[in-house]
């Protein structure tokens, strides 16, 4: 076992809520593994002070339900916890302090984030290269938008579109976090608005949904 994999985990560490946390984001590693018609390995990883998350085409993780044999997404603990400290499940807690809710306030911010990652595994086995033109970040970020069913967050938002919309900026103007560099990911507007393209085109099917964030990205 290397070095890499010896952090791994497939627990978010989120304490007390961890268990339920991690199972929220297996159900939508498995709604996305349908979607992408793709299976890579998840995992949770420490991500140290450099809140992230990650896609490579390397297999370290191929047992069991959370392995996979397209690459591996790696989801940082750090940038979960930012997340949960200042995205969209913290203005929800704040507004809405039903029982029951504690798990779906998450579920946007992280699937924004997988979904986000998920298009890069597709873009690797499309032939593009990891260290590709920075590009390649709004065309995942199409590609999220587009594999993001709003009806898997039914009861979240009153006003689904707007509310969505106001979400998704938000998720993209968090600091201090790598996923949200702007020099390497482009501006929170940019990339909300490729988050939205991509919803605009969900009746495509991934290869029609992938060439068409190229053409958006100006990637062709």
């Amino acid at each position: 076992m290397t070095s890499t994999q010896e952090v791994l985990s497939q627990s978010s560490g989120l304490g007390p809520v961890s268990a339920g946390f991690d199972g929220k984001v297996f159900e939508h590693v498995k709604a996305l593994r349908a979607r992408y018609g793709l299976r890579p390995g998840v995992a949770f990883y420490d991500d140290g002070s450099q809140p992230n998350a990650l896609a490579l085409n390397e297999l370290l993780l191929t047992d069991g339900e959370w392995g996979g044999t397209d690459g591996t997404v790696l989801l940082g603990r750090h940038l979960l916890f930012t997340l949960w400290r200042d995205g969209t499940a913290s203005l929800l807690r704040r507004s809405q302090r039903s029982d029951g809710r504690l798990l779906q306030e998450n579920d946007l911010d992280i699937l924004v984030v997988v979904a986000h990652e998920f298009g890069h595994i597709l873009q690797y086995k499309s032939g593009m290269s990891p260290d590709g033109p920075w590009q390649m970040e709004p065309h995942a970020d199409f590609l999220a938008g587009w594999a993001i069913d709003k009806t898997w967050l039914d009861g979240l938002f009153s006003d689904k579109d707007a509310s969505f919309d106001s979400a998704i900026r938000l998720i993209f103007s968090l600091g201090d976090t790598e996923f949200n560099s702007p020099y390497h990911h482009g501006t929170p507007d940019m990339r909300s608005a490729m988050v939205r393209a991509g919803q605009e085109f969900r009746h495509l099917d991934v290869r029609a949904a992938f060439t068409k964030g190229l053409e958006l990205a100006g990637l062709r």
